[in-house]
């Protein structure tokens, strides 16, 4: 199975609905390192790095985290015989990334403004090794729904953010000279979009 459609398939589970299955086959692809960041208010999403490394041998792992879940990020590689694959690196994407072939965003730009996001992006693309890719998984508001509506409405309360449709995702992307390769339809209204350097 490959990486990123291994990702969807967790994606997926998670939302109760199968992701198309229409991913190149990465088993044989040169992608060897990963790069998460995980919403800050789910510190145990670093498990799904975890897992993904366990599916996938070739790949080592990076949590881009605050400082004090770096402990965890240590146990759990730890406890999974992964210490030398999966590490934790204390940062913000507002600052340098480390260098990948991978990187997954879940959940994180609907917490910002469109200015920290194009930051966030410009910093990604930057870091990117060549052929990279970056995953993406957000609410996409392209139709108006209650659950996205009181979504929107939260993020403007509690942090700067919004949600946004695949035109204003886009947007962001192009400024930060990335471009969407592809989108999968995850539960309704969550997406999955697949964005690499111009």
């Amino acid at each position: 199975m490959g990486v990123v459609s291994d990702i969807e398939r967790q994606l997926s589970r998670l939302r109760s609905r199968e992701a198309d299955d229409g991913t190149p086959d990465l088993r044989t692809s040169t992608m060897t390192h990963i790069v998460w960041c995980p919403p800050k208010w789910r510190p145990q999403a670093r498990a799904t790095l975890a897992g993904l490394l366990e599916r996938h041998p070739q790949l080592h792992g990076v949590v881009l985290d605050l400082p004090q879940v770096m402990a965890g990020v240590a146990e759990e590689a730890c406890r999974r015989g992964m210490a030398n694959r999966m590490t934790g690196q204390p940062g913000d994407f507002f600052d340098r990334l480390p260098s990948a072939d991978l990187y997954l965003l879940k959940f994180i730009l609907h917490d910002w403004d469109d200015e920290s996001c194009r930051r966030i992006l410009s910093n990604i693309r930057r870091a990117m090794n060549p052929g990279a890719r970056l995953i993406i998984v957000e609410m996409v508001a392209d139709t108006v729904t209650l659950e996205a509506s009181l979504m929107d409405i939260a993020m403007m309360f509690a942090f700067t953010g919004q949600e946004r449709d695949e035109r204003h995702f886009e947007s962001l992307l192009s400024a930060a000279g990335l471009r969407t390769s592809r989108t999968v339809g995850l539960h309704h209204p969550y997406r999955l979009i697949e964005a690499a350097p111009v």
